[in-house]
């Protein structure tokens, strides 16, 4: 599921960008494992390592589903660093695509002005 999300993306990367929207990804995986996967699918955004999660769960990244545990999650930043947004998955199954997101990006835009 991360591939997939990641690599969707990657191919909205233009729409992100249009918005002046930077994606960054984060997960506890090493910043060698990080460096590996963004080659091989060639990602134009970073992938951040967070190996004691200490970041995530300051952004409230963790579900009452999986008992408190970190799920996967998109999170609209400020450039202030407020969020403006969070959406933490019930399940480690599901993702937000970007049509979806685009959407909701569009929305806490024009409700932030």
């Amino acid at each position: 599921v991360c591939t997939d999300q990641l690599c969707d993306y990657r191919d909205g990367f233009s729409q992100f960008s249009s918005l002046n929207v930077q994606i960054v990804g984060i997960s506890a995986d090493s910043v060698e494992k990080h460096s590996d996967f963004a080659a091989k699918y060639n990602f134009p955004f970073p992938l951040l390592s967070d190996p004691t999660q200490q970041v995530v769960k300051a952004l409230g990244c963790t579900s009452k589903w999986t008992f408190g545990l970190v799920n996967r999650s998109v999170c609209l930043i400020s450039q202030k660093g407020e969020i403006l947004w969070r959406f933490v998955e019930p399940l480690g199954f599901t993702r937000r695509k970007t049509p979806e997101l685009m959407q909701k990006i569009r929305q806490v835009l024009s409700e932030s002005r």
